[in-house]
């Protein structure tokens, strides 16, 4: 294996292994969850940006109640950044 081979495997590996650079926060987990709820049910087709805005919406309408969950998620999630 050449050297720039292995070099260009060093970087690649480094690439993917990098950590993200913020914590995930409760909105972000909540839509990455409404998206695979949209994905599972495969009668209502609809586009990215539509399904995106329908739970950006449902986002904004939620109680705490219903927030609180995703919440302590992103919350153990900024834990680990500390």
């Amino acid at each position: 294996m050449s050297q720039s081979e292995l070099r260009r495997l060093c970087f690649v590996d480094r690439f993917y292994q990098k950590a993200p650079k913020a914590p995930k926060k409760a909105k972000d987990l909540f839509l990455k969850h409404q998206q695979t709820l949209l994905h599972q049910q495969k009668d209502d087709v609809v586009s990215c940006g539509e399904s995106y805005a329908r739970a950006q919406a449902t986002w904004r309408a939620a109680t705490p109640e219903e927030k609180r969950p995703f919440e302590e998620l992103a919350a153990e999630d900024r834990v680990q950044y500390q």
